[in-house]
């Protein structure tokens, strides 16, 4: 979300700089993200102390944020929410905004949770300006933490399109191949999923997963859960085969390989998360939960199909209908699916909104 954002904020005639963590060549994922910022000619920088504790990391960006001129800050994880929030203490004073792009962290009950939204609330008030991802994220803001609607603006997600539209779709093949591209994380619905193909049980078509374990504190249990995944996907057989494949960097083209995307989530911050849009943005007709809220412009049976969240049985009816369609009907909703792409969810409509924030608060791009 960070680098769309770098693009959208460019193009709208600002100077961007991604200030990454000391970690941020830690994985393949991460390595392969820098090279991605690098390619684009995004100015970027490295902060070793970003992320090893909130006093040091809210030090660090506000050092980063003063010697650079900075005319504003933004953030994109709960982390950095409170972290630049606390930036004002070391002198800091230009306007900060936390950008909300999901809602993992308003579902979890134990007490860490309640902490985190005290948390979180704190930063939210001592912030000049909250860009949620999609109305619903905005609503939960304003009751969940007593946040005034005018101190919240609606930023939905985007994509580079013109990327993936450059991929080549693949030619069309026997059966149905189903494609989920999502970090194994609780949040991401893959048991929901395995259990939604199951229930479908269709004869020739297949599943691939696309995405790994993610760097964060409770790794340790998801990559045990990937492996008991990929012990599940092994029950399926070779007649309806479910293949988990890791993170891999070729995402844009496994997609243009596939024939339908399908995206399992309980939890969610925008309606279109960046995998959907990706899909869309190569042809791909959808299939997506409704766990963030209905999406803007999407109409079922024309884009894809909207199902309710955590709930196998209607996905798996899901699937097997998108399976029976002919593959001209499927390749005339992915259409649909690219043309609602490029009109709502485009590098240039966020670069327009945000653009109207930032001018609002701070005035012109500086030269």
């Amino acid at each position: 979300m960070a680098l769309m954002y770098a693009i959208a904020l460019r193009e709208a005639g600002w100077r961007p700089i991604l200030v990454l963590g000391g970690g941020a060549a830690g994985s393949d994922e991460e390595a392969g993200y820098i090279e991605r910022v690098k390619s684009l000619g995004i100015e970027y920088c490295v902060e070793p102390r970003l992320g090893t504790g909130l006093v040091r990391s809210a030090a660090s960006l506000a050092r980063t944020a003063s010697g650079r001129d900075a005319a504003a800050l933004l953030a994109f994880h709960p982390r950095d929410h409170f972290a630049v929030a606390l930036t004002g203490l070391f002198g800091l004073r230009v306007p900060r905004m936390p950008v909300v792009g999901f809602r993992h962290h308003f579902d979890r009950p134990p007490l860490s949770s309640r902490l985190k939204r005290g948390a979180l609330g704190w930063s939210y008030r001592h912030s000049a300006r909250i860009l949620a991802a999609s109305p619903k994220v905005a609503t939960e803001i304003e009751t969940g933490f007593s946040i005034a609607r005018e101190h919240l603006s609606v930023v939905p997600n985007c994509i580079d399109g013109e990327r993936e539209e450059s991929i080549k779709r693949a030619q069309v093949r026997p059966g149905v191949r189903f494609v989920n591209v999502a970090r194994v994380t609780w949040e991401k619905g893959h048991d929901v999923l395995l259990e939604a193909w199951d229930r479908a049980g269709i004869d020739g078509a297949e599943l691939m997963c696309v995405g790994g374990v993610p760097f964060a504190r409770d790794r340790e249990a998801m990559l045990e859960k990937s492996a008991e995944l990929v012990r599940r996907s092994g029950s399926f057989g070779p007649s309806r085969p479910v293949r988990f494949l890791g993170w891999r960097g070729d995402v844009a083209s496994l997609l243009a390989d596939s024939d339908v995307y399908v995206h399992a989530s309980i939890s969610e911050g925008p309606s279109l998360c960046v995998a959907i849009l990706e899909a869309m943005a190569v042809g791909l007709p959808v299939i997506c939960t409704d766990c963030a809220g209905w999406p803007d412009g999407f109409e079922n049976g024309r884009h894809g199909y909207v199902v309710p969240a955590g709930d196998p049985e209607a996905l798996g009816k899901t699937i097997r209908a998108m399976s029976e369609l002919s593959p001209a009907r499927r390749a005339e909703m992915g259409r649909n699916a690219r043309n609602l792409q490029r009109t709502r969810y485009s590098i240039d409509s966020l670069s327009r909104r945000l653009d109207e924030v930032l001018r609002d608060l701070v005035g012109q791009p500086r030269s």
